[in-house]
């Protein structure tokens, strides 16, 4: 491996990957905040608006584990939805 791929892989690990995963979980946790609310009826949104969050949520995924912010706000989505329209994930 030469010297400029050993920066460019420590440039991405210090500098570029660390600023998409900010923006990232900024981003997720906006959507589940707002998904929040408007499954408590706090904040209705038009479906549009439900399928954008839905993306980024998609998208984002996997930075969910990686804050405890998140993990709690995607618990609470979760318990929220389950409370006013039933079992979210089921058995079998």
């Amino acid at each position: 491996m030469n010297k400029r791929t050993i920066g460019l892989l420590l440039l991405c690990a210090f500098v570029i990957c660390p600023a998409v995963q900010a923006t990232s979980t900024t981003a997720l946790t906006g959507a589940l905040h707002d998904l929040l609310k408007h499954i408590d009826a706090e904040a209705p949104l038009p479906a549009d608006e439900i399928n954008l969050r839905a993306q980024v949520i998609q998208k984002d995924a996997k930075f969910i584990g990686t804050a405890p912010l998140l993990i709690r706000q995607a618990f609470a989505v979760v318990d929220a939805y389950e409370n006013t329209s039933g079992p979210l994930f089921m058995g079998s």
